[in-house]
């Protein structure tokens, strides 16, 4: 531990070391002049007043009650009985002060002196010294009983913070104010008595943090500032309180420790923003490189800069990490989807262990239950329709609504999510991102074109070209240029093949693609004659900041972000019927020289305000306000009143869901509350569906989740009884909670559950997923169970499940089914209770694989055989789309979502449910329809 110890300080010495955090220096003698005493005059320190040291008799014992050393002492400050016996004393030369502060008065200003507890127990009353005898002040004068009282002179009393540690050095010991980072040295105090105490001073009751304030509360260095801040508010009667205890390194537990320094105190009104310990899970340098790991790279660098890194740790998955010096960071495990909620265990456990305050991802990981500042860098798969149920997707919604609070990197992205939320209230901080770059030099500018064969004058295009980024509109655009196309190059920078439809747009020119360094960006950027940049959407739009940076005009559209980052510097597309054209005048019109000058300076000024500095700034300003934030503030989902939590909420970070009378608890990784916010319809239909139902009869839900779609149904037609069938156990966990909340609120609500797999007899699978939904992966026949990753379900039919709950004469008016892909295998499983029942079907149809696809499409052929005539085709947005009595219409909707799907375009459908029903249920199908469309129109 000493070896360690000595390491460390060692190792301390070489960091950077910030002098303007340091008490005032000695100053300077001239070369060849004698060096001045430490005491340069009597009763002054180079450093200010100075609280005397005690004698010592022979043999080096101390004698706690001798009268001090009057030539250590400032007659100016020391009162009486401090100054021992009465002998000449040369007057003191007058320090250059302000005005003391009246006592009992707010923003007083103390000098810490670090000389010992003698000092502090000079002014010892006979109760508080260790050997009660004559001449020792009495308790009124006590400076342990009183210890913010003035001097009898009116003159603040020196505040004592103490050092552990002193180190010797060439025969002169020296004080240290031990930082992360680096060992500040202070000059040693004079006399016999070098050692520093081992222990602060002990208060009456035990404390041992100064007396007038709580125990263990530490003074915080904060960035940027030169005194110590006492973080407790202090009424007037302890306005002239003296110093706390610094914690030596925030982010380690154990490790308050009292610190030696002389320094000014300031203790305002009320407690300071302090920073808080950070944690900050470096996941994305794990997953990729591209525009974010830059940011985050360049947020680093800054709080180390500006200190708030002494207060940051970093989670370094799988050594992913880039080095930062002066950056602390620490092992972490490798992220993967398979396991979302055991990485959330493990990043909790090391949030434990660092003594985390605040939690902030540099993606979409989360913790348990640290508060977290989730940065979001754009909102591109919620508003352009992204598949949601894609792993990063779920992990996305799943963080959003685990946040207590949100930084996003423009007012535009901002605003996105506020709707995404349904939240317009929401406070969201806007730390927008910086740029340093700068335009290159002529002769690197020269070098990046002999590089790459660039011969001609080139527009540049950054980034990848397909979906929203919208490249084609530059090829379209490029097109209209005609004859003039041979006479340019386009750089393309996003990597890839370019398709061979947008080299036809651009015959006769000369299309170059790569992927470019940092440096060659730079000179790419300088040396175009314009960023073409035709995106629909994006969160901040950070290669139009650095092109202006650079130097280069930009042409690009005028959506979402983009006007904020461009100002008045680029020249603006507005996407639609014509945009091609107006693109290609822009082309044009970048090379005139008027134009052109006036683009690059507007750019030049508009970069400027965006710098990475302000926005390192901002985004700790955020983690203070996410770390002061009472629990009761964080945005979770519906928080519910305090009389119905016990039988709400199954976990702490559950999400709630109101139904009325009874609330119901979903896990914290659910989507569906996210999905219902963003499509209004979604998961809407199966209650209207139950009000048009005879009581009395029964409802079965095959994939039942966690309860949510039957709390909806019962709220509508508590009369009918409910049959929920779940396999996953974890949801049929929450189902089973919910069914009882369900209870609690009606006594005689009929609703069994059973812990099953649904399907043919002798079938067999596995589950997985998440973020609120599971995929059954069945075996193959023959495949051993120890083959299989998880836990291995045997199927149950249908109709034996409903035969043990309700008996062979129950009446089934619906039975719903959603099972991710297999649904034509529940209802194969129901032979008995379609034939006997004929009942209401509602079941999703999503094929993953051709044999999937001609099981369902084989499954409507048999429905059709046994006298369903009628299906409504529902999208999985909860719209429907089409009715229709023929098996081959549904054929072909089937086949054209599945070729949507084979080909990976861009389509809106991605599954469809279907409503079959016969002659006599029909009327009830289509009065379903009928109010549903209402409803929608309505509202």
């Amino acid at each position: 531990m000493l070896l360690r110890a000595r390491l460390g300080r060692r190792l301390g010495r070489l960091g950077r070391t910030r002098p303007e955090l340091l008490p005032r220096q000695v100053e300077r003698r001239q070369p060849g002049a004698r060096r001045r005493p430490q005491m340069a005059r009597p009763g002054l320190s180079p450093h200010g007043p100075v609280c005397p040291q005690p004698a010592r008799a022979r043999g080096g014992q101390r004698l706690p009650h001798q009268a001090q050393r009057p030539d250590a002492v400032d007659p100016a400050v020391a009162p009486a009985a401090w100054r021992g016996p009465q002998q000449p004393v040369p007057p003191p030369v007058p320090e250059v002060r302000a005005p003391p502060t009246p006592p009992h008065r707010h923003g007083g200003r103390l000098v810490a002196s670090a000389h010992g507890r003698q000092a502090l127990a000079g002014r010892a009353c006979a109760r508080h010294r260790q050997d009660p005898g004559g001449g020792a002040p009495g308790p009124d004068q006590c400076g342990l009983c009183h210890p913010h009282r003035p001097d009898p002179e009116g003159q603040p009393r020196p505040v004592h913070l103490f050092d552990d540690r002193q180190r010797a050095r060439g025969g002169r010991v020296h004080r240290t104010l031990r930082r992360q980072g680096g060992v500040h040295r202070l000059p040693a105090r004079q006399g016999p008595d070098r050692r520093a105490p081992r222990r602060p001073p002990r208060h009456p009751d035990g404390r041992t943090s100064h007396p007038g304030c709580l125990p263990g509360r530490p003074l915080r260095l904060l960035p940027g500032q030169r005194q110590l801040q006492c973080v407790h508010w202090h009424p007037p009667s302890e306005a002239l309180g003296q110093g706390h205890l610094l914690r030596d390194r925030p982010g380690f537990p154990g490790r308050d420790r009292p610190v030696a320094a002389r320094m000014v105190i300031d203790h305002p009104q009320r407690s300071p923003d302090v920073m808080p310990r950070i944690v900050v899970d470096g996941v994305f340098f794990q997953i990729g490189r591209s525009g974010i790991a830059r940011v985050w790279t360049k947020l680093f660098e800054e709080w180390v800069r500006s200190g708030v890194a002494d207060h940051v740790t970093v989670i370094d998955r799988a050594g992913s990490m880039p080095h930062v010096p002066g950056l602390q960071v620490v092992p972490g495990p490798p992220f993967g989807y398979n396991d979302v909620d055991g990485d959330r265990q493990r990043v909790q456990r090391l949030c434990d262990e660092l003594q985390a305050e605040v939690f902030i991802s540099t993606y979409y990981t989360m913790p348990l239950s640290t508060p977290s500042l989730m940065m979001v860098h754009d909102m591109i798969p919620e508003v352009l329709g992204f598949d949601l149920s894609e792993p990063m997707w779920r992990q996305k919604q799943a963080a959003m609504a685990y946040a207590s609070r949100f930084v996003c990197v423009s007012h535009n992205t901002a605003a996105d999510l506020k709707r995404h939320l349904a939240r317009p209230d929401l406070s969201v901080h806007v730390a927008s991102n910086g740029c340093d770059f700068t335009p290159a030099s002529v002769e690197a500018l020269a070098r990046f074109k002999a590089r790459h064969g660039l011969q001609r004058p080139y527009f540049l295009l950054s980034g990848s070209r397909g979906d929203y980024k919208n490249g084609k509109l530059f090829f379209e655009a490029f097109a209209l240029l005609g004859d003039e196309r041979s006479h340019y190059t386009i750089l393309c920078t996003g990597g890839g093949t370019v398709e061979p439809e947008l080299l036809a747009l651009a015959e006769g020119a000369e299309v170059k693609v790569g992927i470019l360094s940092d440096a060659d960006m730079l000179c790419a950027y300088s040396g175009a004659l314009a960023l073409a940049y035709p995106s629909l959407y994006e969160g901040f739009g950070l290669p139009v900041l650095e092109a202006m940076a650079c130097g280069c005009p930009v042409v690009t559209t005028d959506v979402a972000s983009l006007p904020e980052v461009g100002g008045d510097a680029p020249l603006y597309v507005t996407p639609g019927p014509g945009a091609a054209r107006q693109m290609s005048e822009h082309l044009r019109r970048v090379q005139h020289p008027a134009t052109r000058d006036a683009m690059i300076g507007r750019g030049l000024v508009q970069a400027r305000k965006f710098r990475w500095d302000t926005m390192a700034a901002q985004l700790a300003q955020a983690l203070q306000a996410t770390a002061a934030m009472p629990a009761s503030a964080s945005p979770k989902e519906s928080s519910p009143p305090p009389s119905s939590t016990r039988h709400a909420m199954l976990r702490p970070d559950d999400q709630l869901l109101d139904h009325g009378a009874y609330r119901i608890a979903l896990p914290a990784d659910h989507l569906l509350p996210q999905y219902q916010r963003q499509h209004k319809l979604y998961d809407r239909f199966l209650p209207v569906l139950a009000g048009v139902l005879p009581q009395g009869g029964v409802a079965i839900d095959v994939g039942a989740n966690c309860g949510d779609t039957v709390a909806a149904m019962f709220a509508v037609n508590p009369g009918l009884a409910y049959l929920c069938v779940e396999p996953d156990a974890g949801f049929f966990g929450y189902l089973q909670h919910n069914a009882d909340a369900i209870r609690q609120a009606h006594p005689g609500a009929v609703i069994h559950n059973v812990q099953a797999l649904v399907g043919r007899p002798g079938a067999s699978a596995v589950l997985d997923g998440g973020g609120g939904s599971k995929h059954a992966r069945h075996l193959a026949e023959g495949q051993q169970a120890e083959q299989a990753s998880g836990e291995v379900h045997h199927a149950i039919t249908m109709d034996d499940i409903a035969k043990q709950a309700f008996g062979p004469d129950a009446r089934i008016q619906l039975l719903k089914s959603d099972v991710d892909g297999f649904d034509h295998d529940v209802l194969g499983s129901a032979t008995r209770i379609i034939e006997a029942c004929k009942p209401l079907l509602f079941f999703e149809c999503q094929a993953v694989d051709e044999q999937q696809l001609s099981s369902y499409k084989r499954c409507i052929d048999e429905l059709a055989a046994q006298g369903y005539d009628q299906f409504w085709l529902i999208d999985n947005y909860g719209n429907p789309i089409l009715k229709t009595g023929d098996a081959q219409a549904v054929h072909q909707v089937f086949d054209y979502v599945w070729r949507q799907g084979r080909h990976g375009a861009t389509r809106s459908i991605y599954y469809v449910d279907i409503l079959a029903s016969g002659p006599h249920n029909r009327a009830l199908a289509d009065e379903a329809v009928a109010r549903f469309v209402a409803q929608v129109t309505a509202a």
